[in-house]
């Protein structure tokens, strides 16, 4: 992973990779239904996992070193991340598995807190301002930005509803 670290070609394979590993992990298939049982670690073991903080590291914009690619993988990750929280629970439901909490907790506000860059990409866009320097932000950012914005809200939108203070 050091070595990884140093090498974006190499740290999107190992990006890729682990979401691999989590969406086969997670027990789900593509579309969300149960296919087997989940073989993922606990929550608390994932949410410290060094391959967890280097998705969560790719998302990180305008950002010494930041990497179009590696942040693809990092959404296409973090959004499998997301996703596997809430296998055999409910989404309408005002509770994420409590055995999810520990990675919950460190997911949503990593996402959450693209919040400010997103807001300038769309307040730039509306006025096709040539002029804001929104630095790595592109289209493309935005639209990842988006997708995991919408997946936290798809998968946790039982606990924002009752303003769950895990969200």
């Amino acid at each position: 992973l050091q070595e990884a670290q140093s090498n974006m070609r190499l740290m999107k394979q190992v990006i890729q990779a682990f979401g691999s590993w989590v969406r086969l992990g997670s027990g789900m298939d593509d579309y969300g239904y149960p296919m087997g049982p989940k073989t993922l670690p606990e929550a608390g073991v994932m949410a410290t996992h060094p391959l967890t903080n280097a998705a969560l590291a790719g998302l990180n914009i305008g950002q010494g070193g930041f990497d179009q690619d590696c942040f693809d993988a990092s959404v296409e990750t973090v959004s499998e991340l997301i996703r596997s929280t809430t296998y055999g629970s409910d989404p309408t439901s005002s509770q994420v598995l409590n055995s999810e909490q520990p990675l919950v907790a460190v997911l949503v506000p990593k996402v959450m807190s693209m919040l400010p860059q997103f807001k300038a990409a769309l307040r730039a866009a509306a006025d096709d301002s040539e002029a804001a320097d929104l630095g790595d932000i592109d289209e493309e950012v935005a639209k990842g930005m988006a997708r995991l914005f919408a997946e936290v809200g798809e998968a946790y939108v039982g606990l924002i509803s009752t303003g769950n203070p895990a969200v």
